[in-house]
C-alpha cells in the first residue's frame, strides 16, 4: 500500500474538520502512524481501541470469531463516538 501524498493528507484533514468527526479509528492490521498524524493535524482523537477489519484476532481475543469481531467493532465505534455500550452475551 503506497503512502498518501502531503496534498491527500491535507485533504483528509479538511474533510475531517468539515464533517465534525470526533474520533478516527485505526485497524488492527495497519501501522497507526498515518492515522495519528492526520488526527493530530485535524485536532481529533484516535480511538484507544482498534477496529478488526482484514483479519480475525488470535483465539482468546475479542476478535477471535466473526461474531466477536462485529461486537468488538460495534463497541469501539459506539464508545469512540461518545455513546455508551452495553455488553451482551454471545449466543
Amino acid at each position: 500500500e503506497e503512502a498518501p501524498t502531503a496534498a491527500r493528507v491535507s485533504e483528509l484533514v479538511k474533510e475531517i474538520k468539515s464533517a465534525g468527526v470526533p474520533t478516527i479509528f485505526a485497524e488492527t492490521t495497519i501501522n497507526p502512524k498515518l492515522i495519528e498524524q492526520v488526527a493530530k493535524e485535524a485536532k481529533v482523537k484516535v480511538s484507544d481501541r482498534e477496529l478488526w477489519a482484514d483479519s480475525l484476532g488470535e483465539p482468546g481475543t475479542e476478535g477471535a470469531t466473526y461474531q466477536e469481531m462485529l461486537i468488538a467493532n460495534t463497541r469501539t465505534v459506539v464508545e469512540g463516538l461518545g455513546g455508551q455500550y452495553t455488553p451482551f452475551a454471545v449466543k
